[in-house]
């Protein structure tokens, strides 16, 4: 029996040496630092890459490495991710969790450096799925799993949501993504990533950036048909919708009477939010 559980320890000490090996760029040794009651928990990264993506299954330097902050002193504990698809906002939550699980186990981590408090649980709603056979839509299973989040999540948690709201009417998914994320930022104050298309989100805390920062993911364009899927984590201050229309080679009269629409829209575009309050009990 003993020598099994060392067989199975042996195993996976030797595939996670194995595993570092395989990754791009710079590792490290990530930093765990013991968690007080009187400090904001954090977690840092400086040129985080990927643990699974490569250039032998993407494009030679498609992928961004990205200095990412999360919590401590002066800093948002909580981040909002916009920007059109294939921006690269899923990847990045994604990339976090899982950089964030090889940090805890004790493996090395696709990084220059990697530093956080300890993190009790992840909580992710990412994807679209039902339950059709048990009476459950696409929506109305993303609502269960988000109402488990708040009423489970701590402060030394780590949330990422994907997209939340998306199931309803605009107005109705915007204020629900409001409330919770809301709920996250001031009453939890966990560390947490929320990628979203409703760009009208940040708004309300654009006055206090340690609550929440908002950035935006961009497909940024090389030559031709060639698109560079790429996150750069800088300030977000509107979609690229246009760019990503333009590129598919369409009449210009729609792509250019949607971007004059959207500067006559723009700040207004989605209207005020209003607070849905999501039951944890649902």
């Amino acid at each position: 029996m003993w020598g099994l559980c060392y067989s199975a320890e042996l195993d996976v000490l030797i595939s996670l040496s194995i595993a570092s090996e395989y990754y791009e760029g710079k590792t490290c040794r990530p930093v765990l630092s013991a968690s007080h009651s009187d400090e904001v928990p954090f977690l840092t990264a400086k040129s985080l890459g990927h643990p699974v993506l490569r250039s032998d299954t993407l494009a030679e330097g498609t992928f961004v490495t990205n200095d990412f902050k999360l919590g401590g002193s002066g800093n948002a504990s909580v981040i909002v991710l916009t920007g059109p698809n294939m921006g690269g906002k899923s990847t990045l939550l994604r990339q976090v969790c899982l950089a964030v699980i090889l940090a805890q186990i004790g493996a090395d981590v696709p990084a220059e450096s990697f530093a956080l408090s300890p993190i009790d649980r992840i909580f992710v709603r990412m994807g679209a799925k039902d339950h059709i056979m048990a009476g459950h839509s696409t929506f109305l299973t993303e609502l269960l799993e988000t109402a488990s989040m708040l009423s489970s999540a701590t402060r030394n948690s780590l949330v990422a949501l994907d997209e939340l709201g998306r199931g309803t009417s605009t107005s109705d998914g915007q204020a629900i993504a409001a409330s919770v994320l809301e709920h996250f930022v001031r009453t939890v104050q966990c560390r947490g990533m929320f990628s979203t298309h409703y760009h009208r989100l940040a708004v309300d805390y654009q006055k206090d950036p340690r609550e929440l920062r908002a950035y935006g993911g961009s497909n940024i364009p090389l030559q031709g048909d060639t698109w560079c899927n790429a996150l750069k984590l800088q300030r977000s201050q509107e979609f690229e919708g246009s760019c990503v229309a333009r590129s598919v080679r369409r009449p210009t009269y729609p792509v250019k009477g949607g971007k004059t629409r959207h500067s006559g829209h723009k700040g207004n575009l989605e209207g005020d939010c209003k607070a849905i309050a999501l039951s944890p009990d649902h």
